[in-house]
């Protein structure tokens, strides 16, 4: 059997028939006694020879299935985009729930922040990427707005307005100022802009 996928979920490895005849929980038992496999959290389990070179993809990937559907959004993507330049290495996803967790065996900490059903089940601007969904910069921008009103962003010029003007309705259901919010960023941009010349 050849595994494509470093992190695997029960229900994944029921579709790979890794049972090999026997009893599903009977096998898992076995393999999880025996350290062929590794138990990450509950339901999402990992190989011993690949755990120690989990890379921020692997971690990425673990934060989301804990709860599905999910996506990583917020600091964690405007991080990666050099929107925001403080470090935070607690990954941020948005899913049905709203909690906090860490798992003490591979050291992740992870914020899941709920949003509502019409935006969270909003696909488009969703990427899914080396196993795991991210949110576009813009989406995760718009994520961020949306859970924290006024947030500060050190760096506004990378994201795509035109986009921005696209995504904004999704939000606007339950924040009727959303799009002013979305402008009012906008407008420091130009501001810092007349400022420096």
């Amino acid at each position: 059997m050849i595994y494509t996928d470093k992190i695997l979920t029960s229900n994944q490895l029921k579709i790979l028939r890794w049972v090999d005849g026997n009893t599903f929980q009977k096998r898992l038992s076995y393999n999880l006694k025996n350290k062929k496999l590794i138990s990450i959290r509950k339901w999402i389990y990992t190989f011993p020879w690949i755990i120690e070179s989990f890379s921020d993809d692997d971690f990425l990937c673990i934060a989301n299935k804990i709860y599905s559907p999910s996506y990583i959004s917020f600091e964690t993507v405007l991080q990666k985009e050099w929107i925001i330049f403080q470090y935070d290495n607690t990954i941020k996803i948005a899913c049905k729930y709203h909690k906090s967790l860490h798992i003490e065996s591979i050291n992740l900490s992870c914020d899941f922040f709920k949003l509502p059903n019409e935006i969270f089940t909003e696909m488009q601007w969703i990427e899914h990427k080396n196993w795991y969904d991210i949110a576009s910069k813009e989406r995760a921008f718009c994520d961020i707005i949306f859970r924290s009103p006024g947030f500060y962003f050190d760096n506004l010029s990378w994201l795509d307005w035109d986009k921005l003007l696209e995504i904004w309705e999704i939000y606007n259901l339950y924040k009727k100022h959303f799009l002013k919010n979305i402008l009012e960023y906008k407008d420091q941009i130009c501001e810092n802009n007349s400022t420096n010349q």
